[in-house]
């Protein structure tokens, strides 16, 4: 039988959203793809306020250019606090903090403004949270792995760097030294081929943490507004809201972890 019409006020329609991203249209043979174009929107609110505040710094800082401050100064700290140098600190900011904000725009922005994901192109949202989107994850995560590795090459030489991981010299000096040295070196050299499967593992937790955190948000959301209107939509926003803060500010600080355990960090020159 179908519901009673005095009941239908608790209730709104919702949708599970596709794990995929949608595709609006395709330019030539390029899909542009919700995911796509919030992803753009996300670029042009983090370079319109990069632009203000470069426009409006002054001797008298303004709110904005105290808020810009703020996270510069706060985030230099954490990541002095993370690797033990301030060398390191000053290099990764501009990094971290970009992905940083990045990451948090993209959870947040369409939270706080109304309505965005109820503009439709087709029947279909033309903006989609990108960190719903695993193939958004895991550029995220594989650019800062590469980024990693290349750092730690460009500071000690691809010898020392691969050395890291299979360990020959160590091989070689065991076998020179004795039968037993160098089987027990081997040990050393099996540890490396599982550091190496570690990265792919570290590649995968924090591509797969960001994405799912943020989709089940997703999810849950339409749940409870497919349930009740009002009430538990309303503490399961502000929930999202810290979720969303919580995973740029995880997915940063790993890195940042990642970073100062694979390159050799200068001593603090505080």
């Amino acid at each position: 039988s179908p519901p009673s019409k005095h009941m239908s006020f608790l209730q709104l329609p919702s949708e599970r959203p596709d794990l995929q991203p949608s595709v609006l249209f395709s330019v030539g043979e390029f899909p542009i793809t919700n995911v796509f174009l919030m992803t753009w929107l996300v670029a042009l609110v983090l370079v319109s306020f990069a632009l203000i505040v470069r426009r409006r710094s002054s001797v008298v800082p303004s709110k904005v250019q105290l808020v810009a401050e703020f996270f510069v100064e706060g985030g230099q700290n954490v990541i002095h606090q993370i690797s033990g140098s301030r060398h390191t600190a000053r290099f990764l900011l501009p990094i971290i903090g970009t992905l940083f904000l990045f990451i948090i725009t993209s959870n947040l922005l369409g939270l706080v403004i109304p309505g965005l994901g109820a503009i439709l192109y087709d029947g279909v949202s033309i903006f989609r949270t990108p960190t719903t989107d695993f193939n958004m994850t895991i550029a995220l995560a594989l650019g800062m792995s590469v980024l990693t590795h290349v750092m730690s090459i460009s500071a000690s030489g691809i010898f020392v760097h691969i050395g890291k991981f299979i360990p020959l010299d160590k091989v070689v000096k065991g076998f020179r030294s004795g039968l037993k040295d160098g089987l027990m070196s081997l040990v050393d050299v099996f540890i490396g081929f599982m550091d190496i499967v570690s990265e792919f593992a570290n590649l995968v937790s924090l591509s797969m943490r960001l994405l799912g955190n943020l989709y089940a948000g997703e999810v849950m959301m339409g749940v409870l507004y497919g349930l009740f209107s009002v009430f538990i939509p309303s503490i399961w926003f502000g929930m999202s809201l810290l979720s969303g803060t919580v995973q740029a500010i995880v997915f940063s600080m790993l890195t940042t972890v990642f970073y100062s355990l694979m390159v050799a960090q200068r001593p603090d020159d505080a």
